[in-house]
C-alpha cells in the first residue's frame, strides 16, 4: 500500500497505477473507505481524494482555511466546490432554496441566466454533481444543511433529476447516501430533500408515446436498473419511506418510459417558469 504515503493522490491515478490489480475503481473506493474506517480517520486524513468536479453557483459566501473568499453572491458564473476540509465558514444567508441538478448542461443553462438571483420562490443556489456526485459535492451540499451562518429558517432542498431510474438513483444517493461510501452516508445525507422532478406525469399528459420524442422507451439497462432499486433499495422498497418514488418507478416499468429534462425546455414559459411554479406550490 505504498500509494497512501504519497503527498497527494487522486482516486483515479491509483486505479491507473495498477488495474490489473484493482480491476475496478470501485474497488479502490471500498479499499480505501475501509482502510480510513480501520485506522479511525476520515478519508481526507489518508490523502487520498477524487478528482472534483461538482459545481455550484448562487447566493452564498464562503471562506477557504487558506483566508481565500469566494463570494458567489454577485455572479453568474460557476465554481467548482471544494473539499470539505478546505472550507472554514459558508454563509447562506437570505437563501431560501438550494436545487440539486442532475445535468451539467442544465446547470450552466440556469447559471447563466441567473435564476438562482431572480426564481419566483426567492434568491438560491444550483448545484450539480454531473450526474452522481462525488463525496465533495455530497459534503458541500451538507455543508450548506448544517450552516450556521444565516439568520433564517434552513433553506428548501429539491433535486430535479431525468425521470428514469438513473435520476431516482442519484436523488437517492442526496438524500441517503451510497453503498460505496456507507460509513460515511449519516455524514453527507439531505434528509429533507424534496423531489421537484421531473415525473412522467410531469409531461405524459396529452402526449401521443407513438408520436413525440418528449417521452423516451426504456432501454434494457434502465429496466434492469429499476428493479434493482426496487428490490435493493431501502428507500424504495415496499415498506420504505419513500413510496412515491417507487411508484414513478413501477410507472416508468408498466409504460415503459423515461423523460429527461430538457424536454422542460419546450414547456409553456421553458424550463424557468416550469421550476418557478413547482417550487413555489411544493410544500
Amino acid at each position: 500500500m505504498s500509494w497512501l504515503i504519497r503527498i497527494s493522490d487522486i482516486q483515479r491515478d491509483i486505479y491507473y497505477s495498477d488495474p490489473a490489480c484493482f480491476g475496478s475503481q470501485k474497488v479502490v473506493d471500498t479499499v480505501v473507505d475501509d482502510i480510513a474506517h480501520t485506522i479511525g480517520v476520515n478519508r481526507a486524513a489518508l490523502n487520498v481524494e477524487a478528482a472534483a468536479k461538482g459545481l455550484a453557483a448562487g447566493c452564498y459566501r464562503l471562506i477557504t482555511k487558506s483566508h481565500e473568499v469566494i463570494d458567489a453572491r454577485w455572479t453568474t458564473m460557476d465554481t467548482l466546490i471544494p473539499r470539505l476540509e478546505d472550507i472554514d465558514m459558508t454563509e447562506t444567508s437570505n437563501v431560501e432554496w438550494i436545487l440539486i441538478l442532475e445535468k451539467e448542461a442544465v446547470f450552466h443553462r440556469l447559471a447563466r441566466n441567473g435564476y438562482h438571483t431572480r426564481a419566483a420562490a426567492g434568491k438560491g443556489i444550483l448545484i450539480t454533481g454531473k450526474g452522481y456526485p462525488d463525496i465533495d459535492t455530497r459534503a458541500f451540499v451538507r455543508c450548506l444543511y448544517d450552516s450556521k451562518y444565516r439568520p433564517q429558517a434552513m433553506p428548501r432542498f429539491y433535486a430535479l433529476v431525468d425521470g428514469d431510474p438513473d435520476g431516482i438513483a442519484i436523488m437517492s444517493t442526496y438524500k441517503y447516501g451510497s453503498m460505496t461510501y456507507v460509513r460515511e452516508n449519516g455524514k453527507l445525507n439531505i434528509p429533507n430533500l424534496q423531489w421537484l422532478g421531473l415525473h412522467i406525469s410531469d409531461i405524459a399528459a396529452g402526449i401521443d408515446p407513438q408520436g413525440d420524442d418528449a417521452l423516451i422507451r426504456l432501454t434494457a439497462r434502465d429496466r434492469k436498473k429499476a428493479l434493482a432499486i426496487l428490490r435493493n433499495n431501502p428507500a424504495c422498497v415496499a415498506d420504505g419511506p419513500e413510496q412515491e418514488w417507487r411508484a414513478e418507478l413501477q410507472k416508468m416499468l408498466m409504460l415503459n418510459l423515461k423523460a429527461e429534462i430538457e424536454v422542460l425546455y419546450d414547456q409553456d414559459g421553458g424550463l424557468e417558469a416550469w421550476i418557478d411554479q413547482n417550487m413555489t406550490v411544493t410544500p
